[in-house]
Formats: C-alpha cells, sequence, structure tokens
C-alpha cells in the first residue's frame, strides 16, 4: 500500500536481491597527502547528481594499485550513506583520473543486468519511492546511516527491462 499502484505486471522486490552494494575504503588522517589520487567522499557529491572533485582531499598515486577494488569508474552510482546528506545519490560522468572511493560513499550496480539496467536504477534511487524508504529507515537513528543489512528492508518496483529503457527515456526528455 505505500507504494501506491503499480501495474500488475510489475514485480515488487528486494532492493537486495538486484542490486549490489561496495562501500569504498576507510582512509584514516594519515593516509591523506598533499597530492596524488583524489579521493572521493559525501562532500563531493553534489545535490544536482554530478561529483565535484575540485576539492578533494588525496593519497598517494603510489598505492592505486592497492585500491583498484575501489576505483570510481564512468557511469557509476554513488550515494552518501551516512550524515545529513544520507541518501544524495549521482551519477558519475567521465573520469579522466583515478578517483578513490572513501568508506561511507557507496557504489550501487545491478546485481542482474537481463532484469535491472543501471539508468534505472539510477532514477528510482533517486525516486520518492526508494529514497523514501531510505529515509524511513535512517530516521530510526540518531546519526543517519544505512548500510548493506538495510537494503534488505528496502524495495524496488521492478518493471521488464523494455519499460525501464522507457520510463528513463521518458525522464531524460523531461
Amino acid at each position: 500500500p505505500w507504494l501506491g499502484e503499480i501495474p500488475k505486471h510489475w514485480e515488487v522486490v528486494q532492493f537486495n536481491h538486484f542490486v549490489s552494494l561496495r562501500h569504498g575504503h576507510q582512509f584514516m588522517q594519515g593516509d591523506f597527502t598533499s597530492e596524488g589520487c583524489k579521493v572521493i567522499k559525501i562532500t563531493q557529491l553534489k545535490s544536482d547528481g554530478t561529483l565535484d572533485t575540485e576539492n578533494c582531499d588525496t593519497v598517494s598515486s603510489e598505492k592505486i594499485d592497492s585500491f583498484r577494488d575501489i576505483l570510481i569508474k564512468n557511469g557509476d552510482i554513488l550515494m552518501a550513506l551516512t550524515g545529513g546528506t544520507t541518501g544524495k545519490a549521482v551519477r558519475v560522468g567521465e573520469v579522466n583520473e583515478p578517483l578513490l572511493q572513501n568508506y561511507r560513499v557507496g557504489q550501487f550496480a545491478p546485481s542482474n543486468k537481463k532484469k535491472l539496467t543501471t539508468d534505472f536504477l539510477y532514477w528510482a534511487m533517486k525516486s520518492d519511492v526508494v529514497l523514501g524508504q531510505i529515509l524511513f529507515l535512517v530516521s530510526e537513528t540518531g546519526q543517519p546511516n544505512i548500510g548493506k543489512a538495510d537494503f534488505c528492508r528496502v524495495y524496488l518496483p521492478l518493471p521488464p527491462v523494455n519499460e525501464q529503457e522507457d520510463i528513463v527515456e521518458h525522464i531524460k526528455q523531461g
């Protein structure tokens, strides 16, 4: 009932069954250097859905090989997982340099691209339906915070892929 009316042929699925969440690295203050690879923290996630890479903390470029698993790529979906901007999601544009994902920034991706497109996932995460559930979950604690275990309590309306593509196209033409 909280979702409203959806077409009968759509599914309503547990978010964590169709979406993977990767946490970044928990960099310590002593890890930062005056120059090197930029670290994307929550403050770099802009409310307009883009990244601000101008004033990033950096870590030594010599350490890049040990952080390959948290490199941010074109098209990644990132979300603030803690603090006053929990739930703020961005879609990464063109990446022309190594960018590393900080711990409380989550990277989300479809775990089954035959059932869920990356574009639809991004817009769903920014929707009142999904964001409202996230904000409800974080309101239960003193410090807003959401993690992997919480996403089993988030539900996603899931139309067939061809309808996902049509919905995304409609939003883009908006």
